[in-house]
C-alpha cells in the first residue's frame, strides 16, 4: 500500500467511524425523542387533568360563596329583627314601667282616699253616726 491509499483508508476507516457513531446517536435520539413523545403525551393528559379539577374547584368556590353570600344575608336579617325586637321590647318595658308608675300613683291615692274614708266612717261610729257637721 501506498502512503496515499494508506491515508486514504485511514480517512475512509475514520468516515465509517464517524457514520457508524453518527448512526448510533441517530438511533439514541430516535429512543429519546419517543420517550420525549410520550412525556408530553403523559403531560398533555396532566394538563387537560388539571384543568378539569380546576374547573371543579372554581365550581364549587362559586358556590361557597353563594352558600356564605347566603348566610350572610340571613345572618344581617337575623341582626336586622333581633335589634327590632329588642327595641320594641325596650319600648314595651319603657311603657310599661310607666304603667306602673302611674298605677302606683292611683294607687297611693286610692289608700289615700280609703283612709279618708275609714277615717271618716270610724268618726261616724264613734261620734255614735252624727254627721261630723253636727258636733
Amino acid at each position: 500500500m501506498t502512503a496515499e491509499s494508506s491515508g486514504s483508508s485511514s480517512r475512509l476507516d475514520r468516515i465509517e467511524a464517524i457514520v457508524e457513531a453518527n448512526s448510533l446517536q441517530i438511533e439514541a435520539n430516535t429512543r429519546e425523542i419517543g420517550e420525549l413523545r410520550l412525556s408530553i403525551g403523559d403531560l398533555r393528559d396532566s394538563i387537560n387533568s388539571l384543568r378539569a379539577e380546576t374547573a371543579e374547584l372554581m365550581e364549587a368556590n362559586q358556590l361557597l360563596v353563594q352558600m356564605f353570600s347566603q348566610q350572610q344575608s340571613a345572618f344581617l336579617e337575623f341582626r336586622r329583627t333581633t335589634r327590632q325586637t329588642l327595641d320594641r321590647m325596650e319600648r314595651i318595658q319603657k311603657q310599661h314601667g310607666e304603667e306602673i308608675q302611674s298605677l302606683r300613683q292611683d294607687t297611693l291615692v286610692l289608700q289615700q282616699q280609703a283612709a279618708g274614708i275609714l277615717n271618716y266612717l270610724f268618726g261616724q261610729q264613734n261620734n255614735g253616726g252624727q254627721s261630723p257637721s253636727s258636733n
